[in-house]
């Protein structure tokens, strides 16, 4: 595998089937040149079309597994959001997200920190938002393919 989801994320993955296609990917993600958008169902009903959301992560002291906004303490972060669907007769919203930045949870952590935690994230939404699944999918993955210079989109629809 070239690039990581977290656990309970589904959707499109890379993998390289040699070294050499794995040192190519690996230096288009650092390059940030991968393009990569995912599909949300949030709590509540968002206000706004589209945001960016800009919040500095860093890991919870109190809780090794989470992280949190830390302005001081932590790593510059950026989100664009954009609203796809409001779900008005269950108070949610469909939403694409595409991180400008690659950090951990930074997707579950932007959304919670503006009040819309994503549906079914065990470590960040309410207990009252819960579902069998967490609601968050890779959509697309963008890449030029490393051994044919050609510009690649590969896409999976949310189970959700």
């Amino acid at each position: 595998m070239v690039h990581r989801l977290d656990m309970e994320t589904s959707g499109v993955m890379v993998a390289a089937r040699t070294l050499s296609a794995a040192q190519s990917l690996n230096a288009q993600f650092r390059a940030k040149t991968i393009g990569k958008t995912y599909t949300a169902v949030v709590e509540g009903l968002l206000s706004c079309d589209s945001c960016v959301i800009s919040a500095s992560l860093a890991a919870d002291p109190t809780h090794r597994v989470k992280q949190v906004v830390d302005e001081r303490r932590g790593k510059p972060s950026e989100t664009l959001c954009t609203l796809l669907l409001r779900h008005l007769d269950k108070g949610r919203s469909r939403v694409h997200l595409t991180p400008v930045t690659g950090r951990t949870h930074q997707l579950r952590v932007h959304m919670q920190s503006v009040g819309h935690a994503i549906v079914g994230d065990s470590l960040y939404a309410s207990q009252e938002c819960t579902s069998s699944r967490l609601c968050l999918h890779a959509t697309t993955l963008e890449l030029v393919h490393p051994t044919t210079n050609i510009p690649m989109t590969f896409s999976s629809k949310p189970p959700f």
